[in-house]
């Protein structure tokens, strides 16, 4: 986290060194966004350390033995956590649908406007270097790191490291690619939008899942298998109902314009 946030410093530097009131602009409201971006990451991997009761990321990685103890499916407020940890990172660097250190069509390009060439590319690099070190992260805390290619058994006699490391390595990719898949899918959203989504909605949510995990772990023992099953099973039921009301609201389609009649009872109204 302490690494990811030293993008903030660049961001403002570069700004402030280009001599432009608009590159300034772009560049102090890049710095709110992904400072603002850490709190909820922050929460989400508290809500796993809470799980996991411990620190070292190597410990994290062998308390998921097996796709069923992935943190993700441990307790249905960790796969909340999941998803809130992925998105606050999409935005922490600066990702469509939350690139706004880039809208072009409010601020030039942001804090980059007066950079060209190899200056430009660099941050880029740094960007997609961001990309793939936050979805190694979210592989590492709640996919099961190394886990699923091979076993707590064959990292304990040596055996099949190099399949670990490509565990790791695919996972982050797939994340990588979701990043770039929503990139041509999603429209950018406004600064507004953006900090509402955060304050409003993030950050109450992961400190629910923090209280939330708390009270799982003490009505369920640790590696309780009767908590895996639950989990998985309100995890289902919650993606039926969400995806139930999704398609319900999709289906009765755009509200039809008004008739001539219609119009001209509002007019004389």
């Amino acid at each position: 986290m302490a690494i990811s946030s030293v993008i903030v410093m660049g961001v403002i530097m570069a700004g402030w060194a280009s001599n432009s009131k608009w590159s300034l602009l772009g560049a102090m409201r890049s710095a709110a966004q992904i400072v603002s971006y850490e709190i909820p990451i922050g929460l989400g991997i508290l809500s796993v350390v809470m799980l996991a009761q411990t620190l070292n990321m190597q410990e994290i990685v062998k308390g998921q033995d097996g796709i069923a103890n992935w943190l993700i499916f441990r307790t249905p407020f960790t796969f909340i956590a999941f998803f809130v940890f992925f998105i606050s990172s999409i935005a922490e660097v600066n990702r469509t649908p939350f690139d706004l250190p880039e809208a072009e069509s409010e601020l030039v390009a942001g804090f980059h406007t007066e950079y060209s060439g190899m200056r430009f590319a660099l941050f880029f690099i740094a960007e997609y270097a961001n990309m793939f070190a936050v979805s190694a992260i979210a592989s590492t805390l709640f996919l099961g790191g190394w886990h699923g290619i091979v076993t707590r058994r064959d990292v304990a006699r040596s055996r099949h490291s190099w399949l670990g490391l490509l565990g790791v390595v695919i996972k982050t990719l797939f994340l990588v690619f979701v990043m770039m898949w929503i990139r041509w899918t999603l429209p950018r959203l406004r600064v507004d939008q953006l900090m509402n989504l955060c304050w409003k909605y993030f950050i109450p949510i992961s400190f629910f899942n923090i209280l939330g995990v708390g009270i799982w772990g003490l009505i369920f023992p640790k590696d309780s298998r009767l908590s895996i099953i639950i989990s998985i099973a309100a995890i289902i039921l919650g993606l039926i109902f969400t995806f139930g009301v999704l398609g319900k609201s999709l289906s009765k389609g755009p509200k039809p314009p008004p008739s001539s009649a219609e119009r001209r009872v509002s007019a004389t109204t």
